[in-house]
């Protein structure tokens, strides 16, 4: 008997790369609308959590964020 239990994530064995680049640009909508949420929070309501999760947004994965 071989088994045959996928080795793969089960992100990652869907097998279509097109569902793979939705599942991804999916994930960084999610990412940037926390990111402006967290923004919206630390300045336009001076909310200090919001300012904290604003400056730790850095270490999300896939996006770049700048301060000017």
């Amino acid at each position: 008997l071989i088994d045959r239990t996928p080795t793969m994530p089960a992100s990652r064995r869907t097998g279509s790369r097109v569902e793979d680049v939705a599942l991804r640009m999916r994930e960084l909508f999610a990412i940037s609308r926390g990111i402006e949420l967290a923004f919206l929070d630390a300045y336009l309501k001076s909310d200090a959590d919001g300012r904290k999760a604003l400056d730790e947004a850095v270490k999300r994965g896939g996006l770049t964020v700048e301060k000017k």
